[in-house]
Order: C-alpha cells, then structure tokens, then sequence
C-alpha cells in the first residue's frame, strides 16, 4: 500500500468517527433530561415501557401499572413537562368510567364534580 493510500484512508476512517460519533453514543445514553423523570416513575412502582423521541424531537416516556399506561412527554432541550397524561390498558376500564382521564379523576368523579357546577348555576348562585 503506497503512502497517500494510507493517509486517504486515515483520513476517511477518522471522517467516519466523527460523522458518525455522537450518533451511537446518544443511542445508548438516552437523552439525559428524561434520567430524573424515569427514576421518579419507577420509584413510584411504574414499570418504564419506552423512552423515544416523537417526530417533533420530543422526549416521550411510557410506562406502566395496575391496568394504566402513562405517557409523559417532555421538552428534549429545558426538560420542561409538556404533557402527562393516563390511559386505561384493561379493556373494561374505559367502558365502566373507572379509569382514570387526563386530569387523573376517573369519569364517576367527573361527572359528580360538574353535576355540582351545574346545580350553582341552576340556583342563579355563580350562573357567571
């Protein structure tokens, strides 16, 4: 092998490590706001189903337990909470209104909730 061979390829195995470099090493470490917020769901009893990024360069986390799945996404950059959010995985869950929603109640707690609300209303007592 001549001389200029060895540094051609020299030099386009050491363009291949740096195109390539921190591609693999993200791959492996997962992104490093998303750390904190898996060890907080596991010490809370969730099992961790997926850590990805959505096509919008999100951070999304799933996990689960007891019948709820639970997707939490997160800004890839600051960490901030974009969304948290259950779903019920059992497949009566959904249809008896003992699954918790969004905002955590289940749809029995809901409803006695805004039933009140709309009872004030009805009194002329808050019909703002």
């Amino acid at each position: 092998m001549t001389i200029s061979a060895k540094r051609c390829l020299k030099a386009l195995a050491l363009g291949l490590a740096v195109l390539s470099g921190p591609a693999p090493l993200a791959a492996w470490t997962g992104p490093p706001v998303a750390g904190p917020v898996v060890e907080r769901l596991e010490a809370e009893g969730y099992r961790i189903v997926e850590v990805r990024r959505s096509w919008l360069g999100r951070i999304v986390i799933l996990a689960g337990q007891d019948g709820v799945l639970r997707e939490i996404v997160l800004n890839r950059s600051t960490g901030a909470l974009l969304s948290d959010r259950l779903f019920p995985t059992s497949p009566g869950a959904a249809a008896d209104g003992s699954a918790p929603t969004a905002t955590g109640r289940n749809a029995q707690e809901s409803d006695a909730r805004d039933s009140g609300k709309a009872a004030q209303s009805e009194d002329g007592d808050g019909g703002r």
